[in-house]
This record gives structure tokens, sequence and C-alpha cells, in this order.
């Protein structure tokens, strides 16, 4: 195929409404506080993946990592994004499987010229493979400790209780058992703060006036 310059703008805006999916996590350093976008996030997801499978000597396959990081969320560009602490009822979950689904239908009429990035894309959701599941625990693990190591804020004030997080670590950290060290550890450090946790069911003031990003198609 020869270079065309419409298709070539039509993908560089597709990107660019990327980097407006706000996320609830806030970025460590912004004064006044700005929450993360999904590119600043698959970008931090891809360059973490990539960290681990190099220092740990991982028998994965670094290309599909660090693909599957690049196009894990590229959904939300029309589906949004929601927080999974705060909207945890079957409701939710079947609106956010069912606009996601969508969402891809919708990508897959606008770049049927990359059909590898479409691939990925339905891997991901399958996740049929180690690289995935990798990257689906992954992708927990630092929305975690980026809130509570990196910007510093405590699990209460994210509205997270310590049974959200038992919660969590059993039901998706342990789908990949590298990651239950790490989680253990930071557990066993969060359990030592009295005020670390949330009540069940707690939801801050700033969390109830965020939109919940889904579109209803």
């Amino acid at each position: 195929m020869s270079p065309n310059l419409t298709n070539l703008i039509q993908f560089m805006e597709f990107i660019n409404k990327f980097k407006l999916i706000k996320r609830t996590v806030f970025v460590a350093g912004e004064n006044p506080k700005r929450r993360e976008n999904d590119a600043e996030h698959s970008f931090e997801l891809a360059m973490v993946g990539w960290y681990l499978v190099d220092s740990l000597k991982l028998d994965l396959d670094l290309n599909k990592i660090l693909k599957y990081s690049l196009t894990h969320d590229l959904v939300e560009i029309y589906a949004g994004d929601i927080d999974s602490f705060m909207y945890p009822n079957e409701d939710i979950s079947k609106l956010k499987e069912e606009n996601e689904h969508k969402a891809f239908e919708q990508i897959k009429l606008e770049f049927k010229d990359f059909p590898e990035m479409l691939k990925y894309i339905q891997e991901y959701e399958q996740k049929l493979d180690r690289e995935s599941v990798f990257v689906y625990v992954l992708d927990k693990v630092i929305g975690d400790f980026g809130w509570n190591f990196i910007y510093k804020g405590t699990l209460k004030e994210c509205g997270i209780s310590e049974q959200a997080m038992l919660t969590r670590r059993d039901q998706k950290i342990s789908r990949f058992p590298l990651f239950l060290d790490y989680y253990n550890e930071a557990l066993d450090l969060w359990k030592q703060d009295p005020d670390q946790f949330a009540e069940i069911n707690f939801v801050p003031e700033w969390k109830k006036n965020l939109e919940t990003g889904y579109i209803k198609f």
C-alpha cells in the first residue's frame, strides 16, 4: 500500500483521543493535581513490563507484552474508563463488556489497514496466552502501587478497603503468580498503617463528582 496522508492523520487523531481518556490515578509531582490519561498509563505499562521481563529474565515474548500494553485500553477511546473499585457490581461490568465490544467493532471499521493492532486488541481480551495475562495483572499492580507508592496517596483516599484489596489479590493478581510476592509484601506494609484502608463501600468526595466515563452506544 502506498503512503497516504489522510490515513496517517486519521490514525494520529485516533491516538490523540487516547490522551483525553482520564483515569482515577493522579500524576505524582503535578501541582495542581492532574489525573493521568490512558496514553500515559499504557506507556508506563509497556515500560514496566519490559523492565520486569529483562531484569528478571522471564520466559515471555517481550514483543507481545509491548504490543498488548500499548493496545490493551484502546477500546476506551470510545467506551471510556471506569473505576472498578467504585463500581464493582454486575450491571456496570456488563455495561463495560458491551461497550468495549461495540468500541472494538468501531475500531475495526476505521482501521482495516492495521490488522495487527486489531489482532492484539482481540487477543488481549481473550487472554489465552501467558503474555496477555501478565499484562492484565501488571495493569492492576501498577495502578494500585502507583497510587500509594508513587503518588503517596492512602488507599482510604481512593476509597479502597482492605477486603477489596484481598479480593483483588485472590481473584486477579493470583492469575500470574509472579505478582503475588509483590502484592503480599505491599499488603503487609499497608496493614501496618491503621489509616491506610477505607471502610467497605466508602466513596471519597472527589470520586463522587467523577463521570463514569462510559458512553451508552
